[in-house]
C-alpha cells in the first residue's frame, strides 16, 4: 500500500474514532432524554382567503423541549415572522406561541439521525400597523434531527396547519371573499442543544 494512502486512512480512522468518542451505545436517537433548547431561522407562507395577497416571509424561532426515553417529545416555542401584503404599506407580523407533541423514530443504521412526526396547537397574534387580532393555529409537524456533535443537532422541519384570526379586528386585510379561513406553512432550520 502506498505510504501516503496509509497515512490518509490512518488519519481518517482517527477522526472517526474521536468523533464517535462522545457517543454512548445507549444513545439510539439524536433526541437525548432530558431537556433541550433550540434556535431556528424560519421561512413561512400565509395563504387562504384571509391572506390572499400576502407574500412569503422570514422570521425566527426559539424552543425548549423535554424528551422521554421512549422517544416522545414535548416542545414549547415561540416564533415571529413578517409578511408583506400587496397594495399595503404595512406588513403582517405574526407571533406564534406553540406546543408540539412529537415522536422521534429510531433509525436502525444510525443513532445520529432521527426523523420525527407530531402535532401542534398554537396561539397566534396577527398585527397590521396599529391593529392586531388573536387567533389559533392547529396542524402537523414533521422533520429530521442530525447530530453532528455530541448533544448538538441540526433540525430541519416543516409545519402546515390551519390558522384562524379574528379578521374583524383587522378590516384592512385585502381579500376577495367573506370566507374566514387561512393556512400557514413554515420551514425551519436550526440547532438543538441537549442540556
Amino acid at each position: 500500500m502506498p505510504r501516503h494512502l496509509s497515512i490518509i486512512l490512518t488519519a481518517g480512522a482517527a477522526l472517526l474514532s474521536s468523533a464517535s468518542a462522545g457517543y454512548s451505545q445507549e444513545d439510539e436517537t439524536p433526541a437525548h432524554p432530558g431537556f433541550g433548547l433550540g434556535a431556528y431561522v424560519v421561512w413561512n407562507d400565509l395563504s387562504g382567503n384571509d391572506f390572499q395577497r400576502s407574500s412569503a416571509g422570514w422570521g425566527g424561532e426559539v424552543t425548549g423541549r423535554y424528551t422521554w426515553m421512549s422517544g416522545l417529545q414535548l416542545v414549547a416555542g415561540a416564533h415571529y415572522n413578517v409578511n408583506s401584503v400587496d397594495d399595503l404599506d404595512d406588513d403582517i407580523g405574526l407571533l406564534m406561541l406553540f406546543l408540539d407533541a412529537r415522536y422521534v423514530f429510531r433509525m436502525f443504521n444510525s443513532p445520529r439521525v432521527g426523523p420525527f412526526l407530531g402535532g401542534r396547537a398554537a396561539y397566534v397574534k396577527a398585527t397590521l400597523g396599529d391593529l392586531s387580532a388573536p387567533g389559533i393555529s392547529l396542524g402537523g409537524v414533521a422533520g429530521v434531527l442530525w447530530e453532528f456533535m455530541p448533544n448538538k443537532a441540526v433540525e430541519f422541519s416543516g409545519y402546515f396547519g390551519g390558522i384562524w384570526v379574528n379578521k374583524q379586528l383587522i378590516p384592512n386585510l385585502p381579500n376577495d371573499t367573506d370566507d374566514d379561513n387561512g393556512s400557514l406553512g413554515t420551514l425551519q432550520l436550526g440547532i438543538v442543544w441537549s442540556v
